[in-house]
């Protein structure tokens, strides 16, 4: 069986910074929209270009939109270089709990970073 919840968020994350999300500390995952709906909740994790889950985290805090200011100090947290991906609508996901999994299949939608259960793994 699949035992991801038909209901379940996952996230569709590029393999590089996942690489940091599970082995560098990396507890921020930046995005252009707010995440205030997911605090508390478990996520899980998509690798870019691939049909499967590969872990876990919690969202324990939404930061943001994040000032060039608060953008400076938070950086080191996200480990990625470069400026404030969304320019003034930039997002901090503040993430716990992570886990890395053994890959488990799911059915991909197509051009989302969003997809809400395994799509009948």
């Amino acid at each position: 069986g699949c035992r991801i919840p038909s209901d379940a968020s996952i996230l569709i994350v590029k393999p590089e910074w996942l690489d940091k999300i599970f082995d560098e500390d990396k507890d921020m995952e930046v995005r252009g929209s707010p995440c205030d709906s997911k605090i508390g909740k478990l996520i899980y994790f998509c690798p870019s270009g691939a049909s499967a889950v590969t872990g876990t985290a919690r969202i324990v805090e939404c930061l943001g939109p994040l000032s060039q200011f608060l953008w400076d100090e938070l950086r080191p947290r996200h480990k990625v270089p470069g400026p404030r991906t969304y320019g003034d609508k930039t997002y901090a996901w503040v993430l716990s709990q992570v886990q890395r999994m053994p890959p488990k299949p799911i059915k991909r939608n197509a051009s989302v970073i969003w997809q809400t259960g395994p799509g009948g793994c």
